[in-house]
């Protein structure tokens, strides 16, 4: 407690109230506390450490009569005393004012711009680096210099002088609200790590299957939150998941595990990332806001990269073969070459494809090739679509499987001539080449190459 002793506090009966208010404070205060009152005028002194109320009370002067107002003064020996031996690591410091800056002409904290302003912001973050401090600028009238306490601490209070008998009274619930800040100040952007054991990305690449373990991890300090909405995607094919939990709920610091059956289908040759995407929320966000701290936990999931090993990918199109595991270079010659001849015979797509938005046609293209990918080929026109569009084995004239989704809305379908399906706001429509070529050309639309 830093308490201005020069002259003018004699005004409005000001250093009696700071009196009553000390007396207050001492009383809620617990047993165990220590205090130290600091008082300054042109230097500071500290005149009481200790819990004993009425030990302290005595050791200030009866009347405040010093001639100078020398905060910085009194803020360093306030620090000196946060930063004693055996100090705990929570502690509040409060600066009680009615003046300006007026000190002694060799004083270092002669002008707001002295250069012993500085020091003591430097003190202060090194002893912020050692424990939490919460510290209070009272200004006992309208023109004061308490608000250089923010120099030093940037984040202190400013609090009026008709309220320092109630605050002073409640400082121990001060403390605990701005210790409980603190701790929720560091969850701010706490994540949840979301992290796969067993997990053997070629194996899911050659079979199409894995069932590795999902381990999800709070990394907030304090905070509980809740998990939910999981989901897996994978840049370039598509993937499916049983097993996610619809919601799960983790304590500070805690993990929890579950086994979880993967299928991947129509990876691209350039292969992709599979990642866990998810929502996060916690149930102390209303109560953080209170302290002034927005909680924003996410779901924090590195990708694990799929990569087709020797031009396989795990799609109905291009089953793994056993390739023959045979010594010498004329064996993994004639591998390659089965393998480069039936990558050729990979049934090769026709027909026309169409994207309509309530009813109007928004982007329409010819297949060709054995994939296509839907989200390059449809373009900002059918912007969210992402996808693929295969050959489908069917017993009539021959089909195409579509994999597409829009948003959280997936579709997995084969398409046969005419035949149209829904996914998000989006109809995806096919048509064999021979009939949808006539009518385009018909229509004068013309070749559309995605």
């Amino acid at each position: 407690m830093l308490v201005d002793v020069s002259g003018s506090m004699t005004d409005d009966d000001r250093y009696d109230k700071v009196r009553s208010a000390l007396t207050g404070m001492m009383d809620a205060l617990d047993p165990s506390d220590h205090v130290a009152l600091v008082t300054f005028s042109t230097d500071a002194e500290v005149v009481y450490e200790g819990t004993d109320k009425e030990t302290a009370l005595a050791a200030l002067p009866p009347r405040p009569t010093g001639a100078k107002t020398d905060i910085g003064a009194g803020i360093e020996a306030g620090i000196a005393q946060l930063r004693r031996p055996g100090a705990s690591p929570s502690g509040v410091l409060a600066l009680i004012t009615d003046g300006t800056i007026d000190t002694a002409d060799d004083s270092p904290w002669a002008t707001p711009d002295a250069p012993g302003w500085a020091t003591l912001a430097e003190d202060a973050t090194a002893l912020a680096a050692e424990q939490s401090v919460a510290a209070y600028a009272i200004a006992l009238g309208d023109e004061t210099d308490a608000g250089l306490l923010g120099r030093v601490f940037p984040e202190a209070r400013n609090v009026p002088g008709d309220e320092v008998g109630p605050y002073l009274g409640r400082i121990d619930a001060e403390l605990l609200n701005f210790q409980a800040a603190e701790k929720l100040r560091a969850d701010a952007n706490g994540t949840v790590t979301a992290a796969w054991t067993n997990l053997d990305a070629t194996g899911l690449v050659t079979t199409g299957n894995a069932q590795p373990t999902l381990t999800l991890t709070s990394t907030l300090g304090s905070a509980p939150v809740e998990v939910g909405d999981l989901e897996l995607t994978l840049g370039n094919g598509e993937v499916t998941a049983s097993g996610l939990p619809e919601t799960v709920v983790l304590g500070p610091g805690e993990s929890q595990q579950f086994p979880v059956a993967v299928t991947v289908d129509d990876l691209a040759e350039s292969g992709g990332g599979l990642v866990v995407r998810g929502t996060v929320d916690s149930p102390w966000r209303e109560a953080a806001s209170e302290f002034g701290v927005a909680l924003a936990p996410r779901v924090d999931s590195t990708a694990v990269t799929l990569t087709p090993t020797d031009g396989a990918t795990a799609s109905e199109d291009l089953r793994p073969w056993l390739l023959p595991v045979v010594g010498g270079v004329v064996a993994v010659l004639a591998a390659v070459g089965v393998l480069v001849a039936l990558l050729r015979r990979r049934p090769q797509l026709r027909g026309a494809f169409t994207i309509e938005r309530q009813g109007a046609t928004v982007r329409e293209f010819m297949l060709t090739g054995p994939r296509v990918d839907l989200a390059r080929a449809a373009g900002p026109a059918a912007s969210g679509l992402v996808g693929t569009v295969t050959h489908a084995r069917t017993k009539d004239a021959g089909g195409v499987r579509v994999n597409a989704r829009v948003g959280k809305q997936k579709v997995r379908t084969v398409l046969r001539d005419g035949d149209s399906v829904n996914v998000g706001d989006l109809t995806l429509h096919w048509t064999s080449q021979r009939s949808r070529t006539l009518g385009m050309v018909n229509e004068g639309l013309g070749r559309v190459d995605p």
